[in-house]
């Protein structure tokens, strides 16, 4: 049973539209045409839209991507500042330097963890990032020193 192979992706079918354009115009006046005299002034009008809108949307799936990126980049780089602010502060508190471990409950941690929270989902990163910023501030209002390397001001 014969059947057409139709095109799948907008490239496709632009691909297409263009090559059945050339095929209209490689014809001599004398030759039988191909296409209904509606069908080709549709295709003329069509065409040029059609390939404005694929080559506009490229640009911005191209914008998005490198948009993407930039995002995970900046995600790495706050989950490595957040598990380094928690390991500042756990050895501060080893150390005893004017650090307690209930210290820990200003950043939405339980005076004994040490573990550090969960920061797969990025839901959960900017949550603990969030937690850092206001249970610094709270914790210097009250009196304590800052945790410097990593600042809560560069998370």
């Amino acid at each position: 049973m014969p059947h057409r192979l139709l095109p799948r992706t907008d490239s496709a079918r632009l691909e297409a539209l263009e090559a059945a354009q050339r095929k209209l115009l490689s014809l001599s006046p004398g030759q039988p045409k191909l296409l209904h005299s509606a069908t080709r002034n549709r295709l003329k009008t069509v065409l040029p839209l059609f390939r404005d809108e694929v080559a506009g949307r490229d640009g911005v799936v191209g914008q998005q991507t490198e948009a993407t990126s930039a995002a995970r980049r900046k995600k790495k780089e706050l989950r490595l500042y957040v598990r380094h602010f928690f390991k500042a502060l756990s050895m501060a508190i080893d150390r005893g330097h004017g650090f307690r471990p209930g210290d820990r409950g200003y950043y939405g941690l339980d005076a004994n963890q040490e573990t550090l929270p969960n920061l797969a989902r990025e839901a959960d990163l900017l949550r603990v990032a969030q937690a850092i910023v206001d249970g610094e501030a709270r914790r210097v209002a009250a009196g304590g020193k800052r945790i410097t390397m990593p600042s809560a001001k560069e998370i």
